[in-house]
Parts: structure tokens; sequence; C-alpha cells
């Protein structure tokens, strides 16, 4: 048995050798939190929005079965992502989705797309693969032209056989190297689109399935 000086000695070297370990985690955690929400204010703006999109986030899972949703294999996720409800006051005004696409090199392309409550297209970014895993601090956007043009489009503009015709190598943008794949990325759109109208009243409403810290049966 020891001494109880020495006890309290030792519970205090613990406390003071934990703290900053603890203090650290946390503020990692607050800076991914963070930028996270600076790149979706950039890819949205000021105006549209008064609330914090991260902390009223939805968390779709890619395991399908997972929740209460109507068809989410439309999303084509490889891994669990978030979703962003933004308002206006207590009024939800968007929903920013997110989905995937093959890139038709035998590998993938994530992307996030908001839609207003009309199903318009508010705004449509491709998404970096992350540095590191978890949910928090992956947004960061590849910025291309061509995917702002989707902005105020609905599901007839996505269905265009001048969308839809478009090829590979038609001088359109490219993301780290690799052509992106037009076609795909007006069908995986239009996918998201079926999903949210199909969803939409869970998501505005925040399914308790939805929230981050469910925990699936």
């Amino acid at each position: 048995m020891f001494p109880p000086r020495l006890m309290i000695a030792i519970v205090v070297l613990l406390l003071v050798s934990i703290w900053p370990v603890q203090y650290f985690a946390a503020s990692l955690q607050a800076a991914r939190i963070e930028y996270d929400r600076n790149s979706l204010i950039s890819m949205l703006g000021n105006d549209l929005i008064d609330n914090d999109p991260v902390a009223d986030a939805l968390l779709i899972r890619a395991e399908a079965g997972s929740q209460n949703l109507v068809s989410p294999e439309w999303l084509g996720l490889r891994r669990d992502r978030l979703a962003y409800v933004g308002k206006q006051g207590d009024e939800v005004v968007l929903i920013a989705v997110p989905f995937t696409v093959d890139d038709g090199f035998n590998d993938s392309l994530d992307l996030l797309v908001a839609f207003d409550m009309r199903g318009e297209i508010v705004a449509a970014r491709v998404v970096a693969e992350p540095l590191q895993p978890g949910l928090m601090g992956g947004l960061t956007f590849l910025e291309s032209r061509w995917m702002r043009e989707f902005s105020g489009m609905a599901s007839r503009d996505l269905k265009r056989p001048s969308w839809q015709g478009i090829a590979a190598d038609d001088g359109v943008d490219q993301f780290v190297g690799a052509s992106i794949t037009p076609k795909a990325v007006a069908a995986g759109m239009y996918d998201a689109l079926l999903f949210f109208q199909s969803n939409r009243m869970m998501l505005v409403q925040g399914d308790p399935s939805l929230r981050p810290d469910h925990s699936p049966e």
C-alpha cells in the first residue's frame, strides 16, 4: 500500500501527463471542424445560410440498410460521409449531399452537391481525397470552372444530351492530372438529386438514424 502522499503525487503526475494529449486532440478536432466550415462557406457563400452547417451535419453511411434512407446506393459512397444542412433562421434552405462516381481510370471521385428545396443545384464541387481518416477535416475542394456550371440546374438540365454526351477528352478541367469523366459526373449528380428528392423530409427533419453520434443496431 502506497503512502497517501505518494498516491496523491502519482495521480497528479498522471493528470499532468494526460492533459497535454487531450488538449492537443481537442485542438486538432476544432481545427478540422473550422477548416470544413470555411470550405463550406466558400462553396455556398455567406448570403445563403446563417447557421453552422458542420454543427448541423448528417451522417450518410456507406453500408446500405443501416439507416432509414430510400435507395442510399444512388450515392455510390465508398466510405461514410457527411451531408450538410444549410438554414436561414430555423428554415432549412439547402442540403449538400455527398456522392461518389467512377473516374474512368479504375478509381473514384468524391463530390458534394448542394440542392435547394426546389431540387435545383446551388453549388457542386469535387472533394480531394482526405489525407487522414475521419469525417472532419476532409473538405478540400478541387477548383473547376466546369463544375461551377452546374449551379442553377435542375433534373431536366442534367438529362440534356448536351451534358450526357460530353466526351472525356473534350478539353474539360483536369483533377490531379487525370481527366474528369463529365458523363459520369452528370449521371452521378442526377442520381444524387433522385436520392435528395426521395429522402427530402428525412434530411430536413434530421432523422435520428442520420445523427453522427447514432449507433446502428
